[in-house]
């Protein structure tokens, strides 16, 4: 999270495309976006397996979230009316809150709400999923999620239409916390060999991420 909020992750961007130096910069800006798939991973396996009603997911969860939303986004806001880069309206304010937000870093804190608020559907759903559905699930996120985003690049440029298409699946809020909730949860066999052919699968996934990049 650190490096992806330093000057060092853009270093990619000052070398030629295709380079050594190129590929290497890539390859360790794209492996710092794991932080956010591990968060909400951890999340899932912390937070799927608990009973709650809905109601008391909003008081415990979903609002102290959202106060902390709130209250930094007007932190910030005031901070930018203080230094005349804003001007103080209590509509612009709520206007661009609900909006497009504050601060960029603040879409974390929007996506999490997003999250807490599918928590009863995620629960459900969870549970009855069997460890053949959890495959199958992840055999579609690499077909629709990596192999497809690589058939419609160059040389190949296959555009398949635009309805068939699972980018449900793979939200992060959706995907990384499922996930997260069966690697922690479920009784699997050999687990030093899932974590790495896992371990394998991101290697790839970075190599693959670093070349669909040039």
């Amino acid at each position: 999270v650190i490096f992806n909020h330093t000057e060092g992750f853009s270093l990619y961007r000052q070398e030629t495309p295709g380079s050594a130096a190129f590929v290497i910069y890539s390859v360790l800006s794209i492996a710092s976006k794991v932080a956010v798939p591990v968060f909400f991973g951890i999340s899932g396996a912390v937070l799927l397996g608990k009973e709650e009603k809905i109601t008391d997911i909003y008081k415990k969860r979903v609002s102290k979230t959202a106060i902390a939303l709130v209250f930094f986004s007007l932190f910030y806001y005031l901070c930018a009316v203080k230094s005349q880069a804003e001007v103080f309206s209590v509509g612009l304010f709520f206007d661009r809150l609900f909006g497009e937000g504050w601060v960029l870093p603040f879409w974390f804190l929007y996506a999490y709400l997003a999250f807490l608020m599918l928590l009863p559907i995620l629960r459900n759903l969870v549970k009855n999923m069997s460890p053949e559905t959890v495959r199958y699930a992840f055999v579609l996120v690499v077909v629709f999620g990596v192999v497809k985003p690589l058939l419609e690049r160059e040389p190949i440029s296959l555009h398949l239409n635009g309805s068939w298409d699972l980018s449900m699946l793979t939200e992060s809020i959706v995907l990384y916390p499922v996930m997260g909730y069966f690697l922690h949860n479920a009784e699997i066999k050999k687990k030093t060999v899932l974590v790495a052919v896992l371990n394998g699968g991101n290697l790839l996934l970075l190599v693959l991420s670093a070349f669909m990049a040039t």
